[in-house]
């Protein structure tokens, strides 16, 4: 069973803005599956909107808060689709279909 993390790389910020600070706009993601030690990715950026109220200071976001906002930005039906994406360049990597040999008389 592939197991799948999230890591993000870098959030984008405006350092003002509407009176708060530190308000993200932009998250640069990874989306890794793991599977008897074969691994493969993706990764991409999301845009946010400015915060509608519920805005959490940039110092107290968790990873968890974060992984919440890339889904819902992405959308289910993409992510799930990502995951696909994954679990085929796993299953190619453990029966490849292509391979590059030398030449035979070398």
């Amino acid at each position: 069973m592939i197991e799948y993390s999230w890591k993000f790389d870098s959030m984008s910020v405006r350092l003002s803005e509407d009176g708060l600070d530190n308000v993200v706009y932009m998250i640069f993601w990874t989306l890794t599956g793991c599977e008897n030690g074969v691994s493969s990715h993706v990764y991409g950026s999301v845009g946010l909107p400015p915060p509608d109220g519920n805005f959490t200071p940039y110092e107290e976001l968790t990873k968890a808060q974060v992984q919440s906002w890339v889904e819902l930005a992405i959308g289910l039906p993409e992510v799930e689709e990502y995951k696909k994406i994954i679990a085929q360049q796993i299953k190619r990597q453990e029966m490849p279909v292509n391979a590059a040999l030398p030449p035979p008389w070398q």
